[in-house]
């Protein structure tokens, strides 16, 4: 019914299309018939050449139209000529003396209506000529004229929309479908009705029938019953042909859309037979005379000699046979039915409606069948309960998969917050939750109502009757759903639950949960932190990470809280619900350590670890491990130890870290497990993901660098493949086995960024689902493409043996990189370079701050001594005298320093705050080239590319420099120490003799 209605608006718009584009048509056809011949043309609103009385032609010009508000091209056109004016409008136009009224003016003022008719009366697109009507009887028929033309232009519109059917001209052919069909010899029903001949041509009085008083009024339709009907008789009609309506497309268009009738039918049937006939008589002859010629040729070359006939067969032998081409073997078998098939089409025509095909056509737009998409199955939203919200975390039933819990935030005003430092509390309660089924997807099934906002949420794994919360100020809240998920009626209004226990404030965390995370239910961490394996399945506890640092160990069967309790012993548990035990993860060296994520070890670790008797303390040291992400792009793993002694304290202890690496360039906010190996990890953190082994941190196994920011990530149904979601709203689904460096599929979800991604793991349904929350508090349910079908035990093991050949080529590439940095001359020049540098601004730090304190202590000592003068008695006078005025004047004014002092702090608060504003907004414009640089290198990343090789390539000339001069220097150093050697070997010491230098110098004449 739907689809016949948009069909009918659809031939409505187009048939007041056509109605324009005729009467348009029409009234320029009309203007050239009345202009060449000067007959009139009724099928035109204008008024041209027509007689009517009290009908008179005037001009008027551009100005004049506009004061009157009929101007040709804004007021009225060739198609719609006439208008409406205003009587006082005419008669402040009628006293003007050069007005073309002016000599209507007697009767223009005797005409009692408010408006005059005024129409456009030439066939120009802009001119003078108008006609006016002086008189209400000539109003009336004008616009009665008017109206009789409207109804022929549509009755004409009308006759070329809708074709009468002709009437049919038998041509013989329905014998022959006669002949051809099989009927059916069966004998009919034959019914007789009896009517009195008196109730013929009346009309039928209908009435109401109550469904009740009659057995054929109705049935109730009952699932997986079935009905014993009888079957209505075949009703067969013979026609002659009928062939359905086909589109056809050509290249070129002929201008007009225009139907055509025609039948099946043959022209000269009985000539062409005749030709036929006479034809195949020639045809028959001509075959006999030349099979005659064949046979007397064979036998005189049968007469040949036998010499002749063995170098003809030796030729045939030589020659092979030519092998025809697929087209021309094609042509021999199917040539005939080509050629019948083109006279078919020359000689038979369709019946086409090109109008009709417009308005009930259906355009469908369809993907490519290369393309893989993932289908939408569900979509779950709510705008009277989530507009204006996001969604923060999504946690399935354990047990109904169709039932979900999605948990929704208050959208903020800049991006999606991954942390926060503040904490946010509703001031009323609110549907923090919302507990949805996917067999009813319009509306949810039950309310979770809060005073907080919620930002992770998760199913009691042991009792799924109890829904856990970790709300923004750090307490947990519990609900439960006991009894309430019951299918119900349509009327029925949604359930709401409020919380049914909340933590205290006081032992609860300082800022927003991020996580929850459930222990084996045969572990328990005792009120001391020791770890302890259980003989029944009797514990129920789970972990919380928080923006503060913390861990907390919460105990539900410690306070009966999954128990059967009374009202009032719910409120007695809201003051004393605290966690057990506490751990601090964040180091006492790095205060600006926040964690965001908490990953707990794989149940295969627990279950290894029950498999012996005694665990050592390797074994303990793996079921205690904790792995963190944190808002600086750290992923760490760490453990505790406990306390010694068996007692609780509220103590906390400060975990040991094990391993720290950097592979993110922003904030790690999800740490999953595969659920296909279980110390298989996948992180991800800012424009970065990759995949680890828990027990190897060192380097990631799998990592990938994306242009743009994910913020959501999940694994796959099957080994090997993940998911992840941008900011931009785009959903890339990664097969490492198929494509390593890119994304297999990528399809735009939403057009803001994708804020989840949530796997169901154990679905009732064959398909393989998954959850997308997206920015506009949508939480849709797509199936997994049909592509990624393939053997799950050949990829199961694909995926182990990948993981174990990537951890040994990591360790053996982390391995020769140690030896190589431990040996290589240029790496430990650098290290030591380097810790110089550090050493030297550690001093310059020291000195700096030595100098500072010194300085500081100097001022003191000068404004002590400053206070220790003597004052003289002029200032020692003012000084009293301004204490009497202040003394007066809060006297006078009735105020109390105390109060003043109290009422001043707030202003003081603010000053101080307005100057650490300052202070930080000159920092962050110091910074500006720097934030300017980062923002142009995430929108032109290859020009930062070049410029960062250029830098290091100088630095690798000035290594390279360094190295030359070390090079000569050594040299020199050779030289110089081989020179000494040489000198000291050959030592050479001159002998004195005094007697001789006398007689030298006698020689000389010198005297001694």
């Amino acid at each position: 019914m739907a689809s016949f209605d948009r069909c009918r608006s659809r031939l409505d718009l187009l048939s007041e299309w056509l109605f324009r584009i005729t009467s348009s048509r029409y009234a320029l056809r009309a203007t050239r018939i009345m202009s060449r011949k000067g007959v009139k043309y009724r099928l035109n609103w204008m008024l041209h050449d027509e007689n009517i009385e009290n009908v008179e032609h005037v001009s008027l010009d551009p100005e004049v139209q506009r004061e009157l508000g009929c101007s040709v091209g804004e007021h009225v056109f060739l198609e719609y000529p006439w208008a409406y004016v205003s009587r006082e409008a005419v008669l402040r136009l009628v006293n003007n003396t050069d007005s073309s009224l002016q000599l209507y003016r007697d009767r223009i003022e005797a005409y009692d209506g408010d408006t005059f008719l005024v129409g456009y009366s030439s066939t120009e697109l802009i001119g003078r000529e108008f006609v006016i009507c002086l008189t209400e009887d000539a109003r009336s028929t004008i616009v009665k004229r008017n109206a009789d033309i409207s109804k022929k232009i549509r009755s004409e519109v009308i006759r070329k929309i809708k074709k009468i059917g002709r009437s049919w001209k038998s041509l013989g052919s329905e014998m022959a479908l006669d002949e051809s069909l099989f009927r059916s010899t069966r004998e009919f029903f034959e019914v007789e009705v009896c009517l009195p001949i008196k109730s013929l041509g009346l009309n039928r009085q209908l009435c109401d029938r109550s469904s009740e008083g009659s057995w054929d009024s109705y049935v109730e339709l009952i699932p997986y019953e079935r009905f014993e009907n009888v079957e209505r008789k075949c009703v067969s009609k013979m026609i002659q042909t009928h062939f359905e309506p086909r589109e056809i497309e050509v290249q070129t268009y002929p201008g007009y859309p225009k139907n055509a009738w025609t039948q099946y039918c043959y022209e000269d049937t009985l000539e062409l037979q005749n030709d036929n006939v006479e034809s195949e008589e020639e045809e028959k002859e001509a075959e006999e005379k030349k099979s005659a010629e064949e046979k007397s040729e064979k036998e005189s070359e049968e007469k040949k000699t036998t010499e002749g006939s063995k170098e003809v067969s030796e030729i045939d032998a030589e020659q092979k046979p030519v092998e025809k081409s697929p087209l021309e073997l094609f042509l021999e078998d199917r040539a005939q039915e080509m050629v019948e098939a083109v006279c078919y089409n020359t000689v038979v025509n369709v019946y086409v409606d090109d109008i009709e095909m417009l308005a009930q056509r259906d355009f469908e737009i369809t993907r490519p069948r290369d393309e893989i998409a993932c289908a939408e199955r569900f979509s779950l939203i709510d705008l009277s309960f989530t507009a204006g919200k996001v969604i923060s975390d999504v946690t399935w039933h354990p047990s109904l998969v169709e039932y979900v819990a999605v948990s929704y935030i208050i959208t903020p005003s800049h991006e999606i917050a991954r942390f926060s430092s503040k904490r946010s509390v509703v001031s009323k309660p609110e549907p923090t939750v919302l507990l949805w089924s996917l067999a009813d997807s319009l509306r949810p099934q039950l309310s979770l109502w809060c005073h907080q906002e919620i930002y992770c949420i998760s199913f009691c794994p042991m009792n799924a009757d109890f829904i856990i919360g970790g709300s923004a100020s750090g307490q947990v809240i519990v609900w439960n759903i006991q009894g309430q998920i019951e299918p119900r009626d349509v009327e029925d209004v949604i359930s709401i639950t409020s919380a049914f226990v909340v933590s205290d404030q006081d032992y609860s965390h300082e800022l927003p949960i991020r996580r929850i995370q459930w222990l084996p239910d045969n572990y328990r961490i005792e009120p001391s932190g020791k770890l302890t394996k259980l003989s029944t399945s009797s514990s129920c506890q789970f972990l919380t990470i928080s923006e503060d640092g913390i861990v907390a160990i919460w105990d539900l069967l410690r306070y009966s809280v999954t128990s059967q309790l009374k009202p009032n012993d719910r409120e007695n548990l809201n003051g004393i619900f605290r966690p057990t035990y506490r751990l601090n993860v964040r180091p006492s060296e790095n205060p600006f350590f926040t964690p965001l994520h908490l990953c707990l070890p794989s149940i295969d670790a627990f279950q290894e670890s029950d498999r012996r008797n005694e665990l050592d303390s390797m074994d303990v040291d793996c079921t205690k491990r904790l792995w963190i992400g944190t808002a600086q792009g750290h992923f760490a793993c760490c453990t505790w130890e406990g306390q010694v002694f068996e007692m609780e304290t509220s103590v906390l202890e400060e975990c040991k870290l094990l391993n720290c690496s950097s592979a993110h360039d922003g904030p790690v906010a999800t740490i999953l497990r595969s659920p296909h190996l279980s110390d298989v990890l996948l992180t991800m953190g800012g424009r970065v993901f990759a995949i680890w082994k828990d027990d190897y941190l060192d380097l990631p196994l799998f990592r990938r660098k994306s242009d743009c920011v994910y913020t959501a990530c999940c694994w796959g149904n099957r080994p090997g493949i993940f998911l992840m979601g941008t900011s931009l709203g785009d959903l890339e689904v990664w097969d490492i086995k198929r494509w390593a460096n890119k994304p297999m599929l990528t399809q735009t979800i939403s057009r803001k960024p994708i804020t989840l991604l949530s796997l169901q793991e154990s679905c009732k349904y064959d398909t393989k689902l998954f959850g997308i929350g997206d920015y506009n508090s949508a939480f849709r349910i797509f199936e997994e493409p049909k592509e990624f079908e393939d053997d799950i035990l050949e990829r199961m093991d694909w995926f182990e043996e990948y993981i174990w050949r990537e951890v040994r080529r990591k360790k053996i590439f982390s391995s020769w990189q140690k030896d190589f940095l431990q040996n290589d001359t240029t790496a430990i020049a650098r290290r030591q370079a380097r810790a110089n540098e550090e050493h030297r601004l550690k001093l310059e730090m020291t000195r700096l701050k030595l100098h500072r304190e010194h300085e500081e202590r100097l001022r003191l000592e000068t404004e002590k001594e400053e206070r220790k003068k003597p004052k003289s008695k002029d200032t020692v006078w003012k000084l009293r005298q301004q204490k009497r005025m202040e003394k007066v004047l809060l006297e006078k004014k009735k105020f109390l320093p105390r109060e003043l002092e109290e009422k001043r702090l707030p202003l003081v608060r603010l000053a101080e705050e307005r100057n650490a504003k300052m202070i930080k907004a000159k920092n962050e414009a110091t910074l500006r080239d720097k934030h300017f640089d980062n923002f142009m290198s995430l929108k032109f990343p290859e020009y930062y590319d070049c410029i960062e090789k250029d830098k290091i390539s100088e630095e690798r000339r000035e290594t390279i420099k360094d190295e030359e001069i070390n090079v000569y220097l050594e040299e020199f150093y050779k030289i110089r120490d081989e020179t000494r050697k040489m000198i000291a070997e050959k030592l050479h010491f001159p002998k004195f003799d005094c007697g001789t230098l006398v007689q030298k110098r006698e020689k000389k004449g010198y005297k001694m």
